[in-house]
């Protein structure tokens, strides 16, 4: 009989970073799907001349989104590098000209959602319209393809990145990265739609139970997508999984929390406030789910005896008490704007027009 395989011994201090480090990520990554299947939304319905409500709650808020999901994007970059600075950093450069592109990219992004917001944009053709939200959403496909080759190549190891350093400045994205990216590419839009389902109004009319409907086919079709691929990974990478303490769980759990909520609300044709909870219900185990598993295959590639030795040697000094401290800090003054700007009016704390 196989032994079951043991979980990786870790000290202490790199227990807590993984944690708060996954935490953080599975902040950043709802507000990655919004800005990611939002941009989607806003193509597709330039293309085909349909205006829903879901897509009008999309373009008020992608902007601010893009801006969330950047902002939030900060802390898991910060722990990344504490934890795997040697991949991390090899990746980054071994990327180049690709990995150069990456904030240009993004800034030429945020200012082009405010302008498919504008009225000059509207005054534009319709294939004018098109061309410009497809080539928004294919550069954040881009983004996210360039995001999932540096994880790619950071888990490659030394040899891969000395094959790397003899390519060519311009070759290709690394193998290996379709599956990962066609599974952020699945959960973006029925995570974007649990978030969308909160901004909707409460109308019932027939145009508003077909979308609901829509809603919850596009969501639905996008969970069964994530929920295959992410099985076939399951199946290549067991090992490592084995050793997360059945974590990596959550997400079939989330997943299907959501799916039973989507079948739901295709039934009645709206979303109820039991409807509504339930999609965030499924979402969050769903989102740290998936920051087990990616975790999981890089700690387990990734933590040999020198990097575990280093992070040991960390733990010793005071890092991990200034860390406390300021997180601790942060957090009340984070707990206090949310509290200063939940007692304002409402009108003044509303959302963008149109929502």
């Amino acid at each position: 009989m196989t032994a079951a395989p043991q979980p990786l011994d870790v000290p202490g201090a790199t227990a807590a970073y993984l944690t708060v480090y996954a935490l953080a990520w599975a902040l950043h990554f709802p507000c990655a799907a919004y800005v990611l299947a939002g941009a989607g939304t806003v193509a597709f319905e330039e293309l085909t001349g349909v205006r829903t409500r879901a897509g009008a709650a999309l373009r008020d808020w992608l902007p601010f989104a893009l801006g969330a999901t950047i902002t939030t994007g900060v802390a898991p970059l910060v722990f990344v590098q504490v934890l795997y600075p040697e991949s991390f950093y090899s990746a980054n450069l071994l990327l180049r000209a690709h990995w150069a592109a990456v904030v240009p990219l993004l800034v030429a992004l945020f200012y082009l959602l405010y302008a498919i917001k504008g009225a000059r944009f509207a005054a534009r053709g319709r294939a004018a319209r098109a061309a410009l939200t497809l080539g928004v959403f294919a550069g954040f496909v881009a983004v996210a393809g360039l995001w999932t080759g540096n994880h790619v190549l950071s888990l490659a190891g030394p040899q891969a990145w000395v094959e790397r350093y003899g390519a060519s400045p311009l070759a290709a994205l690394p193998s290996g990265i379709a599956p990962r990216l066609v599974l952020w590419l699945a959960v973006a839009p029925p995570f974007a739609a649990a978030i969308v389902a909160w901004q909707r109004d409460g109308a019932t009319d027939a145009r508003a139970r077909a979308e609901w409907r829509a809603m919850a086919a596009v969501a639905g079709a996008g969970l069964l997508v994530a929920m295959v691929v992410a099985a076939l990974l399951a199946r290549e990478h067991a090992g490592a999984l084995a050793r997360a303490r059945g974590l990596p769980l959550l997400f079939p759990a989330g997943a299907l929390v959501q799916a039973l909520a989507w079948v739901a609300v295709a039934r009645s044709a709206r979303a109820g406030p039991a409807a509504r909870r339930a999609l965030a219900l499924g979402l969050a185990p769903a989102v740290l789910g998936l920051a087990a598993a990616r975790e999981a295959l890089r700690l387990d590639a990734l933590a040999d005896a020198e990097l575990l030795a280093a992070h040991r040697r960390v733990a010793t000094g005071a890092g991990a008490a200034i860390f406390v401290v300021l997180f601790l800090v942060c957090g009340a003054l984070i707990a206090w704007c949310v509290r200063t700007v939940r007692r304002r009016p409402r009108a003044a704390t509303s959302g963008p027009a149109g929502v």
